[in-house]
Formats: structure tokens, sequence, C-alpha cells
């Protein structure tokens, strides 16, 4: 079946949503709605001030962020006027809310604001997204992106031995935080009970939650999980898991099992060393002495450049690919192909790119709401 690369007719068309508060979660998570076909409105207050029932709406923080996180949504500026941002929300499917604090103030109670809206909208959805979560030692605390990245342990686990903890930069822990909450709201209008539903999305367990995946490396392999530099925490139990220099960059390579080592190394040429029995002791190389390893790779790796190294990744099966710098993957022929970018245009009439959605629809997408009451939630 032909697909369909007509994104705009989604499975979320005929879904109002209302988009206010601030941080990149709540952006990106209306972002993605709107993506999915719903109608999204963003509202900003004018000027961003103390508002009634401390609902308000930063601006994103860069004007990069705001093309990127605004677009497809119509941005609507509000006063502090009670009435007048509820008269936004009235009619809403989905209110989605960012709250990250500066320190000082109080924090609005979320889900009373929630019970005074779905009193004249019952089927209501509303999804809170902060840092630390609605209930808790740190409900109530002041914190934003970075806070909550070092309260779920991230941080301890990324960057180079023995040097300071780094943090996922450009928004990307509020990207997984705001993915989720998207992920929530699907799920609960797939529900369709018209009693309404309460999302309470807290950043740091989202990326709590992403640990997960070395935790077998450390229950299983005894591996604790420290901060490694180019390599995941003890090459996550086998060598190699591990980012190396070549000729115009670098490449990752994550062989799991012997014969993926094996045909790595006949990629290589079958070098002397790779008989000997340090060689063959994966563990040993990933846990003891994976930088010597990495010295042995590196100087063949230096020879070729990175499309060199993919086409011999893919003859030989190896598990190897370029880490890419931005101006790459605008170019690349499979993402063109797919029309994953969409030019936009912005204020001051220059064009540039921007990523949209990975689905592609096979066939005219169905409503979503039309789909639950067709029986397709069951």
């Amino acid at each position: 079946m032909t697909a369909n690369k007509d994104k705009s007719a989604g499975p979320l068309h005929g879904v109002r949503v209302v988009e206010l508060g601030s941080g990149v979660g709540a952006g990106f998570c209306g972002r993605l709605l709107s993506l999915l076909g719903a109608e999204v409105t963003a509202l900003r207050t004018r000027p961003p001030s103390t508002v009634p029932d401390q609902i308000s709406g930063a601006v994103p923080a860069n004007p990069a962020e705001q093309l990127y996180l605004g677009n497809g949504k119509r941005v609507t500026a509000v006063t502090g006027d009670r009435e007048e941002w509820l008269s936004q929300v009235a009619g809403a499917d989905v209110v989605v809310y960012g709250l990250e604090r500066a320190s000082g103030g109080t924090p609005p109670d979320l889900r009373a604001v929630y019970e005074r809206l779905r009193a004249h909208q019952p089927g209501l959805i509303f999804a809170a997204l902060t840092p630390f979560g609605l209930d808790g030692p740190l409900a109530r605390s002041a914190g934003g992106d970075l806070n909550a990245q070092a309260l779920s342990g991230w941080t301890s686990i990324v960057g180079n031995p023995g040097e300071a903890p780094l943090s996922m930069g450009y928004g990307v822990a509020g990207m997984q935080q705001g993915l989720s909450a998207a992920g929530a709201i699907v799920v609960a209008l797939l529900m369709n009970d018209q009693r309404g539903e309460f999302i309470d999305m807290s950043e740091a367990e989202v990326i709590a939650g992403l640990i997960h995946l070395y935790e077998g490396t450390y229950r299983f392999a005894g591996i604790p999980l420290i901060r490694s530099g180019h390599r995941a925490p003890g090459s996550s139990g086998r060598y190699p898991h591990t980012m190396l220099p070549c000729k115009d960059g670098e490449v990752i390579l994550i062989c799991r099992s012997i014969p993926e080592w094996d045909r790595l190394l006949a990629m290589m040429g079958n070098p002397s060393w790779g008989t000997e029995s340090r060689y063959r002791d994966f563990h040993a190389m990933a846990t003891e002495y994976p930088g010597e390893v990495d010295a042995l790779i590196s100087p063949w790796l230096m020879r070729h450049t990175k499309a060199e190294l993919m086409l011999l990744a893919r003859r030989f099966r190896v598990p190897l690919a370029p880490i890419r710098t931005a101006d790459e993957v605008l170019a690349d022929p499979q993402l063109a192909h797919r029309e994953f970018f969409a030019e936009v245009q912005t204020n001051g009439g220059r064009r540039v790119r921007l990523p949209g959605l990975p689905a592609v629809w096979t066939r005219p997408a169905v409503p979503l709401a039309a789909a639950a009451q067709t029986g397709f939630a069951s």
C-alpha cells in the first residue's frame, strides 16, 4: 500500500489541546500532539507576571527553541485576567501545563486547578509536567531540568571518570518527559470514558526510568554505574561498547557477541593480536583494560572515513554507526526521501528546516475519537 506522506490529518484530528506554563517538556508534548493532528493553542501571558490562580505561560528560552516548539501551534497572548484564560481553556479536550519553578514563590495547586476546570468540562484530560512530581518531599521545591536530571541519577553516569558530572543538553531530558506525557494523553483519549483524567508527569522519574537500560549490567555483571567517558559503564559488560575517532569524525561500536567481535576483526584484516587470549576475554576487556583495546583498534579506524566504515560494516555485518553532525543529518538521503524535515519560514523571512514526525500513515488516518467509538480502544 502506498504511504500517505500527508501527515496533517493525523489520528488526533479534531482533538483540541491548550498548552500553558513553561518548560521544554510541555512545549514538546504540545508539538507532538500537533504533529499527530491535534489543534494546539499555546497560551503566553502578556506581560509574564503573577496571574490569578497562578496560571501563566512563559515564552521558551531562545528563538530557536521558540521556533521548534511553537511550530504547528496557534500561539495566543493573554493577560493575567482569569476569565480570559478560562475562555481559552473552555471546550478543550486536553490541557498541558508545564511548571519549572524558579527560586521563590508558591507553586500552584495543579490538582485544584484541574478540579475547577473539570467542574465545567467533565471529560477534560489535564497533564501536569513538573521536575519532581506533585507529591513527595520535593514536590513544592524550586527546580528545573538540571535538578530533575541530578535527582534521577542520570548525571552520575555521564562525563569522564574522576571529573564533574554532565547533564543531557539541548533539552533532551525535557523532551523525554514531553514524549512520555504525550503517550499518556493518547492512552487517556483512547479510554474515552468521559470522566476525565489527571496525569502527574515527573521529569526526574522519566529520566530515572531510562537508567534501567544499564540495570542488568549492575545486577548481573556487578559493574557499577559510574562515569566512563566515551563508553558505557564497564562497556555494558562486554567489549566494545564505545565511541572511537576515525579519519573524519567518530563512530560507535557495540559488539555484544563473539561472532560480531570476530567479524569486526575480519573487517580489520584479522590482526595477529586478535587471536591472543587476552583479547578473547570480553569481560576483562570491558572492565579492566578497555583503553588498551581502544588503542589497538583506533589506528585502523583512523585510516578510514565514516562513509567507508559504514560500507565495510554492512559488508561484514558489524554493529558500527557514524556519529553525524547536524549538517550530515540534514543532507541524509533517507530522511529526505521520507520528507522528515519540514521547511518553515521565520518571522524574519528566513526559511529553515525542522524535524517532523517519524510516522507515515499507510492509509488515511482514522481520527482517534472515531476509532475509540467503534470499539478500537477496547
